[in-house]
């Protein structure tokens, strides 16, 4: 009867030992989905967007191999923002093309991410309510634009100003499946025509 009481508590050890190094080994041993050219794993979390300059009142465009936030231009960019591992690293693309530094600092628009895909990479942080984007390559270099819209160099980060380098999330505006030719008419001039069509 002694040994029965010191064998089955032994025994039972032993199989939540062996069930632990089969949870983990399956856990390390998981290989990701492949997604594209992206190699993001499967439990990637993914948000369409656009991103509101503070500094230069302009939405992120990119187009071709140039970035831009300009406040005059009606175009904008619908952004994916995906995230990369359990932090707040995160990737930016849109329509297949990647955000990124190059080494010299300067943000381009790629097609496919950098060897060096920590120089695609990006840490996001609040500041006074405004997203920044701190590059995992060089911890110096940030996401920004200045009052014309051009992108800032990395090298050219400044800290102790950062209105260029703070953005809003805006959610990107509702695509209308069949347009009228009055889609784009402001609510304030629709609201003056129909008081001045009551009033006749």
């Amino acid at each position: 009867m002694l040994i029965f009481k010191f064998v089955v508590p032994i025994t039972l050890t032993l199989l939540v030992s062996f069930a632990m190094v089969k949870c983990q080994r399956f856990n390390f041993e998981k290989s990701p989905t492949i997604l594209g050219a992206d190699d993001e794993p499967s439990h990637s979390i993914q948000i369409e967007l656009t991103l509101f300059n503070r500094c230069s009142r302009g939405l992120v465009l990119m187009d071709g191999k140039k970035v831009t936030a300009a406040p005059s231009n009606p175009r904008y960019s619908k952004l994916v923002l995906t995230s990369v591992g359990m932090d707040s690293t995160l990737t930016i693309h849109s329509n297949g093309t990647f955000l990124c530094f190059n080494k010299s600092g300067r943000l381009v628009n790629k097609k496919r991410r950098s060897k060096r895909k920590s120089l695609c990479e990006f840490r996001e942080a609040l500041r006074e309510n405004y997203s920044t984007f701190q590059s995992v390559f060089n911890s110096n270099w940030y996401i920004g634009f200045n009052p014309s819209g051009r992108a800032i160099r990395g090298r050219k980060t400044r800290t102790r100003r950062w209105r260029p380098f703070m953005f809003q999330k805006r959610l990107p505006p509702p695509v209308h499946k069949n347009p009228g030719p009055f889609q784009d008419v402001p609510e304030v001039v629709w609201a003056k025509y129909l008081r001045g069509r009551t009033s006749s």
